[in-house]
């Protein structure tokens, strides 16, 4: 792969990353969904959710006005 190609790709997951907690964060949680593929798995609070249909369904479990901050320092 060359520099470039490389930078790019790397990028992109930390985009990915970023924009999953994001808007996690904000309460969008129709991107939270979207953001993953159909064969996508999400290992949260012990459960293993898989694809965006269960991953929709787990967000629309949470509270109303509940409310999280995460915060991404090291992406490796």
């Amino acid at each position: 792969m060359d520099d470039m190609l490389e930078i790019a790709t790397e990028h992109g997951a930390l985009r990915a990353v970023i924009s999953h907690w994001a808007a996690l964060d904000s309460g969008n949680y129709d991107a939270v969904a979207a953001g993953f593929a159909k064969d996508g798995v999400w290992h949260r609070q012990g459960k293993e959710l898989k694809g965006p249909g269960m991953v929709s369904a787990a967000m629309a479990e949470r509270p109303k006005g509940a409310r999280t901050r995460h915060i991404v320092t090291n992406v490796l």
